[in-house]
């Protein structure tokens, strides 16, 4: 799956943290006022972006077994 046009807009529209560590910092202060966001390594550019947290599916009761 390449990279897509959509992705590389994306990718420039947000800020670009050089490493992990600086963007767990980023997002600590984030969620300290109430932002739910989640870091990621971008596959565009290499470097770790801030993305909204998207919430886990609940886990059925059959998948337990």
């Amino acid at each position: 799956m390449g990279i897509d046009q959509q992705d590389r807009e994306t990718c420039q529209s947000k800020t670009a943290y050089a490493s992990k560590e600086d963007a767990q910092e980023a997002g600590h202060q984030a969620r300290r006022v109430g932002k739910n966001i989640r870091e990621y390594k971008c596959k565009v550019c290499g470097c770790w972006h801030l993305t909204k947290a998207v919430k886990e599916k609940p886990k059925s009761p059959l998948s337990l077994f």
